[in-house]
């Protein structure tokens, strides 16, 4: 008896004074449904909850430079506090940390770490609290980024330990490797092409001319056939094995080893891509029960739903407007889906507590009744009931409608109970419940929404595309092997001249009989004939001087593999391909769940940048050192 005397004490000091109000019926509307379609796409942090309004007058405050006005505003918030938990400020927190960020943007870096100093009372740990840290100390230039580190090992190790963010952080610090393994085999390709484009010509080019009988429609035969992948649509790392397979028979032994390990290392994909479905199937709370009864760090109109049934979504933008205390939007939307007679009793019950915080509590009761009706064994409508019945001072009825409640379902009854406070809103909103077709449609929303952020497959769990990608790789590698152990004739290229001549076997440094007997031995005998071949090798040779300095401004390291030092300008060119990896793919901005501020740049950005202007001046300035030497001599 104490307890229903203290509830209907508690409800009546919230009803004295009210007026009677006549009641007003909403009539749903088009451009009801238009409008709500239109406000779930935009983003929000005040409305999420009650605490986030505060964030305008807290920037006044700061804005002022007055230290009183500040503790003044930053007490305010404090009291408030007594009566949420940290998820409930924890919008308050981002709106403040993306406001911080601006300031950065603006100059203002000092006014911006004031600002996070502050509001770091209220949770140190947040992401986003550390995330503009992270960015604000990074304007201060080298020295900030050293600065830096605690925060982003503190931020990493959050990562790491929330189940939620594990997979979304590893495949953002790993997924490089698929851009660095992607570049690595068309560079290679490429480099080897170059290298053995002679030989190229004359395994395609001769016998289609031979068979057309012109030597232009040869050569647009051969291009055409070149790019054969791309023509059908396949992937054009396809077309970069197809040059590595057609050039295999001339390979060097160390040349065969780089195209083995370029066609190996494409089996990252598929590992990166099965690391994408185990975070697409386990990372995301298929439950839109979930997202209602329990905190949520941002709105609804941030999260990715789409893929629910548009009254599902207008539900959950009405359930918002109940936790903003946005009473006359509830009102109209709840109206609106209970002439959908969709979720009856949730609607009528949520109806009802929009029109009990208006003070309308002859149109609440008959919404609550007309609920409990529907669903007898709903908890809310019944106790909802009884919070009416307090209002009009029916304390009798009132206990019978509770006594009736804990019958109807004594765990939610308790949990009702239990959750009473100094700010409480005296109704309770009844939520949708969970069905398959809810959690699939959740799961699918949420993959279209954040896999597209982090530029993973848009295929979502591990597919038939990935199974491919595991296959070609393999298959790929055991045919270049055999296609050049099983040639029985040995066909090389002359590093000298560039004719193409038979030989016993593959080395580095293949010289063809001819600029062996003109230019090693030295012959003296056919001059006009060794005159003749030295105009051919002046040709070639100033050929492959372009080619050479082209690559050495554009590929380091394959500057090298082109003059057939292969294993060392392939290191070379490796770092090069692992620092463009790191810098593209460390460019997007990374969200993770829950969260609309993105996180800083990661440090492999740095790392990408600072390794690319090493190796590229390193290259520039040999490539330069050597065009001195060769004017000076």
């Amino acid at each position: 008896m104490l307890r229903f005397f203290a509830l209907g004490l508690l409800v009546l000091s919230g009803a004295v004074g009210a007026a009677a109000v006549q009641k007003t019926n909403v009539q749903p509307s088009a451009d009801v449904e238009k409008s709500q379609s239109n406000n779930l796409s935009e983003l929000s942090t005040e409305s999420a909850v009650s605490l986030a309004y505060r964030a305008d007058a807290l920037k006044k405050a700061f804005l002022s430079g007055d230290e009183r006005t500040i503790q003044d505003a930053v007490a305010k918030i404090d009291l408030l506090r007594r009566e949420y938990g940290t998820l409930d400020v924890a919008p308050l927190v981002e709106a403040m940390c993306l406001w911080a960020r601006e300031l950065g943007n603006e100059g203002k870096t000092e006014t911006g770490v004031r600002v996070l100093a502050e509001i770091s009372r209220w949770t140190s740990v947040h992401p986003a609290l550390l995330g503009a840290e992270i960015t604000l100390k990074r304007q201060e230039g080298f020295a900030g980024y050293i600065k830096s580190l605690a925060p982003v090992a503190k931020l990493s190790r959050i990562r790491l330990e929330n189940p939620d963010t594990r997979y979304i952080f590893l495949l953002w610090h790993l997924g490089w490797i698929k851009t660095m393994a992607t570049i690595v085999l068309w560079g290679t390709a490429i480099v080897l092409t170059l290298r053995y484009r002679l030989y190229l010509r004359y395994l395609l080019e001769r016998p289609i001319a031979n068979a057309l009988g012109n030597s232009f429609l040869a050569a647009i035969a051969t291009g055409l056939l070149l790019v054969l992948p791309i023509i059908i649509g396949l992937d054009p790392s396809f077309n970069a094995f197809l040059w590595l397979f057609l050039l295999a028979p001339t390979f060097t032994p160390s040349e065969l080893k780089v195209a083995i390990f370029c066609i190996s290392i494409q089996l990252i994909h598929p590992c990166i891509s099965l690391m994408e479905s185990k975070f697409v199937n386990n990372v995301f709370p298929a439950s839109i029960e979930a997202l209602q009864v329990q905190p949520q760090l941002i709105s609804f109109k941030a999260r990715p739903l789409n893929k629910l049934s548009s009254q599902d979504q207008h539900f959950l933008t009405g359930w918002e407007a109940l936790r903003s205390r946005d009473w006359k939007r509830a009102e109209q939307i709840f109206q609106y889906l209970s002439s959908q007679s969709f979720e009856k009793a949730a609607t009528l019950n949520n109806l009802g507590v929009s029109f009990h915080h208006q003070l309308k509590f002859d149109e609440a009761l008959e919404a609550f009744v007309e609920a409990s009706m529907v669903d007898p064994k709903a908890v809310e409508p019944i106790y909802n009931q009884a919070v009416i019945h307090f209002s009009y001072l029916n304390s009798i009825e009132a206990e019978k409608k509770l006594f009736e409640a804990k019958k109807a379902n004594p765990i939610g009854y308790d949990q009702i109970i239990a959750s009473i406070s100094g700010s409480e809103q005296w109704t309770y909103p009844m939520p949708v419940k969970d069905t398959p077709e809810r959690a699939n449609a959740l799961v699918n929303s949420y993959n279209e929404t954040y896999i597209d952020n982090i530029d993973v497959t848009q295929n979502g769990p591990f597919g038939a595309m990935d199974v491919i990608w595991i296959i070609w790789p393999l298959l790929g590698t055991v045919g270049i092997v055999i296609r050049r152990n099983r040639s029985i004739i040995k066909y090389c290229q002359c590093h000298t001249c560039g004719v193409i001549f038979q030989a016993k076997q593959v080395s580095g440094q293949n010289v063809c009989p001819q600029c062996n007997y003109y230019f090693s031995l030295k012959s003296a005998i056919h001059t006009r004939d060794r005159a003749k071949k030295t105009k051919e090798v002046n040709k070639f040779q100033s050929h492959q001087k372009l080619i050479y300095k082209f690559l050495k401004i554009v590929l380091p390291g394959c500057d090298s593999v082109f003059l057939g030092a292969t294993v060392s300008g392939f290191l070379i060119f490796l770092s090069t391909t692992a620092s463009i990896g790191m810098i593209v793919y460390s460019l997007n901005k990374t969200y993770y769940p829950g969260e609309i501020i993105s996180d800083p740049q990661s440090l492999l950005l740095i790392i990408g940048i600072l390794l690319c202007v090493i190796i590229y001046l390193r290259s520039w300035i040999k490539s330069f050192s050597n065009s001195l030497n060769g004017s000076n001599e």
